[in-house]
């Protein structure tokens, strides 16, 4: 029979300062993991955190949340307790014949690349300002934080978390072993991220045509046509520090002949070391990191194992890519959020991949055939979509631009705020040739209620004059709403534009 996970006690409700942490660690994003960040003391530094946001509005919405994940917790328990033992072989006999046929079709004559750039934002302005290398840094504001710099982080510091914690953090370093340090802020500049994001692109197109980017710093590379033309040429590949992080055949093998597997996994490893060297060289000192495997969902898993500055290699074969999966939290798979691993956890006692697969059958009982078979596939490192799923669907969801800023109610601010967010996402979009025909206005107020309000257009759109001719009317709209109530001025914290239903530009 299998284990069933004892019940946790109820969200906010803590029973130790360990239970403090894990609860904080479970809402807050931002107090995760994250590269650069696996040697520090954790439990304290989410204790400090636990201490600085419990009385916020935002805290209490989320453990809110929380605690309505406890009730679906709970009732999967109770779920899992009364299957009989004809649901569970019914379940297991499933599983088993969806993995025979997975397997049956696992592919190894693809080669695929993630190469993601390292602390991108902070990267960029301490190479335009080499005397903030020493220091920690964080691009963005006392609002939020964009992105930290490895030094930073040894602080605890990080993206998505709030600008206040992070200077806290920095302060407070010697109750966590850490000197006080000081905690440096940046103005982000998103017009320069994109003129070197470009630079970069423009060696990737090099290797893949159709390259996908997934934001800025992170591009998807499919080389399998590349790297059967360097075999063909009888070519090798160029510099890298992190060459051949493949085994496979020597250049004997692979010269004239058909690449697949590990020997295709060798000469990969050779081309993004130097695909790598040329990124470096072009954008003067910046540094990326990469993964490679036979699909982008495991290509974008291995590109934060040798991170800063190193690529991993995941290998071909079934035995590689489970080995590969097995010991990883499954928050480290694309599509587990927060709240799926804290159902996994609770519900089916699964932390890492390994278990997840392990307990496949388990979950088909508990969770719609949709998501069993989705969680099944990512535990056997197989990607359900093409380029476009592993970089967050990009043509089919859409692009955005968002900001987090200090609680306002001044429509002079507010309006500026939305007229650079236009201009930062038309340069996003000129540079990756998108159009899209329904821009949405993302808006939170200061209250963390968040608004969404769409509008279409007639033809794709992506100038900023375009965007902003959509969405400056949608916020006169929710202030104008806002006012009627009675409830005095829209405030907001964060506005954010999205362009959805997109196309390319011909």
């Amino acid at each position: 029979m299998p284990r069933s996970p004892s019940p946790s006690p109820p969200a906010g409700q803590p029973s130790t300062a360990s239970d403090a942490g894990d609860a904080v660690k479970a809402i807050y994003v931002f107090a995760n993991e994250k590269g650069g960040m696996t040697d520090i003391n954790r439990g304290k530094i989410n204790e400090i955190i636990a201490q600085l946001s419990q009385s916020s509005a935002y805290t209490a919405k989320l453990l809110k949340s929380d605690r309505r994940v406890d009730e679906t917790v709970a009732l999967l328990q109770q779920k899992l307790q009364l299957s009989d033992e004809g649901a569970r072989r019914s379940a297991a006999a499933v599983v088993a014949r969806q993995v025979a046929a997975l397997e049956a079709s696992r592919r190894a004559d693809r080669c695929c690349a993630v190469i993601d750039f390292d602390m991108f934002y902070a990267a960029v302005e301490i190479r335009d300002r080499p005397e903030l290398a020493d220091k920690p840094v964080a691009v963005g504001g006392i609002g939020m934080i964009s992105t930290a710099n490895y030094v930073a982080r040894r602080w605890g510091v990080r993206s998505a978390m709030p600008g206040f914690i992070g200077q806290a953090l920095c302060r407070r370093g010697p109750e966590f072993g850490m000197p006080r340090g000081e905690l440096v802020f940046v103005r982000p500049d998103f017009a320069k991220y994109t003129a070197v994001a470009e630079v970069a692109r423009a060696i990737f197109r090099e290797y893949d045509p159709k390259m996908t980017a997934g934001s800025l710093d992170e591009a998807y590379l499919d080389l399998t046509d590349h790297l059967h033309k360097r075999a063909r040429d009888g070519g090798g590949g160029g510099a890298g520090d992190d060459s051949g992080d493949c085994d496979g055949g020597g250049e004997g093998e692979r010269r004239g002949t058909a690449l697949t597997g590990e020997a295709l996994g060798e000469l990969a490893g050779e081309v993004v070391g130097e695909i790598r060297a040329r990124v470096k060289e072009a954008t003067r000192g910046l540094t990326t990191s990469a993964g490679i495997g036979p699909n982008f969902l495991l290509a974008k898993i291995a590109a934060d194992v040798r991170k800063p500055d190193g690529q991993f290699c995941t290998g071909w074969s079934r035995e590689a890519v489970l080995s590969f999966l097995a010991p990883l939290p499954v928050r480290k798979v694309p599509g587990v959020g927060r709240v799926m691993e804290k159902v996994l956890s609770k519900a089916l006692g699964v932390s890492s991949c390994g278990e997840l697969l392990s307990r496949a059958a388990e979950a088909r009982l508990l969770f719609t055939p949709g998501s069993a078979d989705s969680l099944l596939r990512k535990s056997l490192g197989w990607e359900e979509g093409g380029r476009e799923e592993a970089a967050g669907e990009a043509l089919q969801k859409g692009i955005s631009c968002e900001r987090t800023f200090r609680p306002t109610g001044d429509e002079a601010e507010l309006g500026e705020t939305l007229r650079r967010l236009c201009a930062s996402l038309a340069e996003e979009m000129a540079a990756r040739q998108l159009r899209g025909r329904t821009v949405t206005l993302k808006m939170k107020t200061s209250d963390f209620d968040l608004l969404t309000r769409d509008s279409s257009a007639a033809r794709p759109v992506g100038a900023a004059e375009e965007l902003q001719a959509h969405v400056v009317p949608l916020l006169a709209r929710e202030q104008r709403r806002a006012t009627s109530a009675g409830g005095g001025r829209l405030r907001l914290r964060l506005m954010g534009v999205r362009v959805s239903k997109l196309e390319k530009e011909r």
